[in-house]
């Protein structure tokens, strides 16, 4: 394995360097950016909110028998600040049934402006931790609405644990697509003999260091926040970031995983691609048969996996990827499916998706507004990927069978 990696390293040192520098300049320009905005929402937020009129309102939600409709009647602006006390997650209903609104707001606002204005001003606002776990990229976005002019601000929480790692996963497919089409499998076997082991190489140069340096970025971004923002606005709620991060970390290395099963299973890189694509879909639509049928949304319940699950799901995937690249020789590359004694079943699983994505509601889910044209496509469409699939991934042809 020594010899493998270090040989792609040297033919990728330049475009490993490149790739790790752009990592470490986003991390640096997250860093920046993230200090600008919250800059821009201090000056946006000094320049319509003042003391005096904070007061004002406040006073007069705190006066007996005043209802929530009046104070937007007696004060033009109340609206901004009773929107951003809502906005922020505070209000969540009457404490008590029949309490009045303008009462709950009254209770909420702080008596003093100062006080008020740090709430706001908080990078990390108090309820963001019920948010971090469940939130595909967790923000702040802070918004105030006048006639004619909007300020809405996005406040990055988790630095490069968001879409960056979907960026590295994309780089690390492509990559194991790019080196294949260069021949790369057969130079590394003249080389070193074990051409099996190129997948592992490049995992960790492209998948598992990118992660790590992603990971270290985003730890200094947020030890960091204070250098450009006063730290009185900066408390970070590391039990909450670290627990987002975690989940989106293994799902993103479980997508890493999944790639370098199908790189495994799937010679021809134009099949991978076609492999990629048409599984999305697949996966798409039977998930929304799935919910369609029995009410259970899968996507829904996706972020609440335990790490068993990950756990479970990587180690099988892990396994049939080294078995696979045990099995491995450069012949296999022209292939759909590697392995010979997989197509079939390869080839089954895309006919339960045919049938289960287009037939399954055909039958059981067509309701009035399904008109003639959408009973057509649901017929001919799951044909033509049955018939098409079998000539890739079986080299046959049905149409004989089907004569016969």
């Amino acid at each position: 394995m020594k010899n493998v990696m270090t040989a792609y390293y040297r033919l990728r040192k330049g475009w490993l360097i490149a790739f790790y520098s752009l990592i470490i300049l986003a991390g640096m320009v997250g860093m920046v950016v993230d200090s600008g905005n919250w800059h821009t929402w201090e000056k946006q937020f000094d320049k319509y909110f003042s003391a005096k009129a904070y007061h004002e309102i406040r006073d007069y939600l705190g006066t007996e028998q005043v209802s929530h409709a009046d104070v937007y009647e007696k004060y033009e602006n109340a609206n901004d600040y009773l929107n951003l006390i809502g906005f922020r997650g505070d209000i969540e209903g009457p404490e008590k049934p029949g309490e009045p609104r303008a009462s709950i707001y009254y209770k909420l606002m702080p008596a003093k402006f100062e006080t008020f204005r740090e709430h706001q001003l908080a990078y990390y606002a108090p309820t963001d931790k019920h948010a971090y776990k469940y939130d595909f990229l967790s923000i702040n976005q802070i918004w105030v609405s006048r006639p004619g002019e909007s300020i809405e601000v996005s406040l990055n929480a988790v630095a490069l644990i968001g879409a960056p790692l979907l960026v590295i996963v994309a780089v690390f497919s492509l990559m194991l697509m790019f080196d294949q089409w260069k021949k790369l499998p057969s130079f590394i076997r003249s080389r070193t003999g074990h051409a099996g082991l190129l997948l592992g190489a490049q995992a960790i140069y492209w998948a598992i260091i990118p992660f790590v340096l992603a990971g270290v970025m985003s730890v200094v971004t947020q030890l960091t926040r204070s250098l450009f923002i006063p730290e009185k606005f900066v408390t970070v709620p590391w039990a909450a970031i670290l627990n987002y991060s975690a989940d989106f970390l293994a799902q993103m290395i479980l997508f890493a995983i999944l790639a370098g099963f199908v790189h495994a299973l799937v010679g021809n890189p134009i099949y991978k691609v076609i492999t990629f694509i048409c599984a999305l879909c697949a996966l798409g639509l039977s998930i929304s048969v799935f919910h369609d049928l029995t009410g259970i949304g899968i996507l829904n319940n996706f972020n609440q996996f335990s790490y068993f699950v990950y756990f479970m799901i990587g180690g099988v995937l892990i396994l049939a990827t080294v078995w696979l690249q045990s099995k491995y020789s450069l012949k296999q590359d022209s292939s759909y499916i590697r392995l010979p004694k997989l197509r079939l079943a390869f080839y089954l699983v895309i006919v339960f998706f045919a049938i289960f994505d287009f037939l399954v509601p055909l039958l059981a889910l067509r309701g009035n507004n399904w008109n003639a044209m959408d009973s057509v496509i649901h017929v001919v469409v799951p044909v033509v990927f049955v018939v098409l699939f079998a000539k890739l991934v079986l080299n046959k042809d049905i149409r004989h069978l089907v004569l016969k």
